[in-house]
């Protein structure tokens, strides 16, 4: 079965209020904090081990901008 992308939209991601990582596909998350608050993270593996890049705030960096970030990090992997 092939993975789901584009699984968050804007309404949900302002509804969620859940802690936790909340997937949208490609490595994209986003992490709602207890205190509410929310960012983008990129999750990636790397020599084995798993890692997390955060890519910003939800308030400053809009859904399509952080899936062409994640999607610009899944090309070209540093």
């Amino acid at each position: 079965m092939a993975r789901r992308i584009n699984q968050l939209t804007a309404r949900s991601i302002a509804t969620i209020k859940d802690p936790g990582l909340h997937g949208d596909g490609n490595g994209l998350y986003l992490k709602v904090t207890k205190q509410s608050t929310r960012s983008w993270v990129f999750r990636y593996m790397k020599a084995g081990q798993p890692r997390s890049m955060g890519l910003g705030a939800v308030a400053q960096v809009s859904l399509s901008e952080a899936r062409d970030a994640a999607g610009e990090l899944l090309r070209f992997p540093s």
